[in-house]
């Protein structure tokens, strides 16, 4: 047989867990895989209802976070407003719109950067070093979330988490000296149309196809709890990422079978403030 221990070597993998403070459920979730599963870091969302717990819990584990930064709302059920008095970027009641390109046509920069800067500023004051910066349910299509965020990237030296930065520069966005993570790869399960078992097979068949150098997998990670079921209407369009997908995120990080797996292929988990940075 021939000798493949070569050719797994020198792989490292970034497991990230979107939306830490999202609520009680996901910083559960994302606590258990982080101290008992696959994930190496997250990011933290400091205008949801668990931001403090997920802070607490963040400086008793020494989980490494980011900055999720947030200017929409997922759900119709819970909802969160911004950290600032903003205006353009909220509907009649105050709180985040749930579209990205309808809170970006009509946002003001200039509140837009002041709510980044108290995000920021939010977790800062926990104590909190974050090791990157990424956007919650993405960025607009014109860049203007591109330059508010490249702005705080640059004069606080945090480096973007790398998925934006490289759609940024093949869209040739002005703000291309932005710092990012430089990955030779990224995916994320959340996505896939897939119950546990065939998440299980494809995500095998992603890890071992993976070449030496630095990747990233992308989950949303939860514990199944009733309590996601309330995040939203059961006819919500988003329904699935309440419960169903963050439950399956949670299995594939925790699951003795893959954890074992990862470990026989060569595959090293690590913390994404190790990845090189690219400019």
């Amino acid at each position: 047989m021939a000798d493949t221990s070569g050719a797994r070597e020198g792989r490292r993998l970034v497991v990230m867990s979107d939306d830490f403070g999202h609520c009680e459920a996901v910083n559960e979730g994302i606590l258990r895989a982080f101290t008992d599963g696959l994930l190496t870091d997250t990011n933290l969302q400091a205008p949801c209802p668990g931001f403090r717990e997920a802070c607490a819990l963040t400086r008793q584990h020494s989980v490494p976070v980011g900055l999720h930064v947030t200017f929409t709302c997922d759900w119709d059920l819970v909802r969160w407003k911004p950290l600032t008095s903003m205006k353009s970027m909220v509907d009649e009641n105050g709180y985040f719109l749930n579209s990205v390109p309808d809170a970006w046509a009509g946002a003001d920069l200039d509140e837009a950067a002041v709510e980044l800067r108290a995000q920021y500023d939010a977790i800062a004051s926990e104590g909190i070093e974050m090791t990157h910066l990424g956007e919650h349910m993405g960025v607009d299509e014109g860049g203007r979330a591109a330059s508010v965020m490249a702005a705080l990237a640059r004069e606080k030296n945090l480096s973007h988490k790398g998925h934006w930065a490289h759609r940024k520069h093949r869209q040739g966005y002005e703000d291309s000296n932005t710092p990012y993570y430089a990955f030779d790869s990224h995916f994320g399960t959340s996505a896939w149309r897939l119950d546990l078992a065939g998440k299980k097979e494809r995500l095998k068949r992603t890890l071992a196809a993976l070449g030496p150098g630095w990747h990233m997998w992308v989950v949303h990670a939860a514990v199944d709890h009733p309590s996601l079921d309330r995040l939203c209407s059961q006819d919500w369009h988003a329904v699935r990422w309440a419960r169903e997908i963050r439950a399956v995120d949670y299995a594939l990080l925790t699951d003795p079978e893959i954890i074992d797996w990862v470990e026989a292929q060569g595959i090293r988990p690590t913390p994404i403030a190790e990845c090189p940075v690219g400019d």
